[in-house]
């Protein structure tokens, strides 16, 4: 059997298989390719709202000082590889088990606790 591939002439059946496999590797590739890039748009969209509470928190004067202390630091991470020193981790973490601790609160220790695992 003869089988015709673009201008190609391939005589053997195997091979036929083998191009046919190199096709799904390359569908794969590319779909793995276009999640990636979703992924990556979707963390930078991440890190854009973080930022923005904690802009808002920082020029909000009813802020308490933990909010405040908080969205320093996770304006200060924000887009690096830096992570918060020990004392701002402790204080996170504690934020995110403190039960009357608001929303915003929790968001901003969430972002400082998140960066402090990326850097393990």
């Amino acid at each position: 059997m003869i089988y015709f591939i673009g201008k190609n002439v391939l005589k053997y059946p195997q091979l036929l298989a083998i191009v046919e496999i190199g096709k799904t590797i390359l569908n794969m590739v590319t779909a793995l390719t276009a999640h990636l890039r979703r992924a990556k748009i979707a963390g930078k969209s991440k890190i854009n709202k973080v930022g923005s509470v904690a802009g808002r928190t920082l020029s909000n004067p009813n802020a308490s000082a933990v909010q405040r202390s908080l969205a320093g630091s996770a304006l200060a991470q924000k887009g690096t590889n830096k992570a918060a020193g020990k004392a701002m981790e402790a204080k996170a973490s504690a934020t995110l088990q403190n039960r009357t601790a608001s929303t915003t609160t929790k968001q901003l220790a969430n972002s400082i606790t998140s960066q402090a695992i990326k850097k393990c």
